[in-house]
């Protein structure tokens, strides 16, 4: 197999593949077995028509698109490893010319573009300098921390007292239009003084 690598841009390449009649014969092989396991013939099982019977039922042209589909992939491949190519994304692959419909003689020619990384000198970094600002915490700071890490993983306890701000309560909500009820919630987690809820809570339960 013959390649030969076009730069388009720093970032992109296409590749220029020419598959021979013996490379792509495997895959001619394969594509007349994949078709023979699909098709019914009287006399034959499936997987063991003759290719000439293939050719008969579905046409030369078919077999040389399955074979080409089943071998793209494994062509591209083995074209970035011998080129060595560093690739990114998805190639986009076009076939140029196509072997003979006939007896598939004649090469396959692929043109293959793909992104890749890109080639650049590294600056010499050894004599860099950076300056880092110090970093400072106060007392409120930490106290902050603080108070910010026991609500989140402190654990609530029952105490006998009024409630007062900043004290979570349970409670069971039920809305009302007259006499006739609407809506309502059980066993509801509120932090005094958050405001989160509906308006006149605080005041309801901070009497409490």
């Amino acid at each position: 197999m013959k390649t030969t690598v076009e730069k388009l841009s720093p970032t992109r390449v296409k590749l220029n593949i020419s598959v021979t009649p013996e490379e792509l014969k495997p895959s001619i092989d394969h594509a007349y077995g994949h078709i023979a396991s699909q098709i019914n013939i009287p006399g034959f099982r499936k997987g063991k028509v003759p290719p000439q019977l293939v050719d008969q039922r579905v046409g030369r042209e078919e077999i040389l698109n399955h074979a080409v589909s089943d071998g793209l992939d494994g062509f591209y491949r083995q074209a970035v490893t011998e080129e060595e190519i560093r690739v990114l994304g998805r190639p986009e692959a076009d076939i140029v010319t196509w072997p003979e419909v006939k007896d598939f003689s004649g090469d396959l020619v692929l043109a293959i573009e793909v992104d890749v990384r890109p080639e650049f000198d590294m600056p010499a970094y050894d004599e860099l300098t950076l300056t880092v600002e110090e970093v400072k915490v106060s007392a409120d700071d930490v106290k902050d921390e603080l108070d910010t890490l026991r609500a989140r993983f402190g654990t609530l306890v029952t105490v006998e007292r009024p409630a007062t701000k900043g004290d979570f309560a349970q409670l069971d909500l039920v809305a009302k239009i007259g006499e006739t009820e609407v809506d309502s919630a059980t066993s509801i987690s509120y932090e005094l003084g958050s405001g989160e809820l509906i308006e006149g809570i605080d005041e309801a339960l901070d009497s409490l």
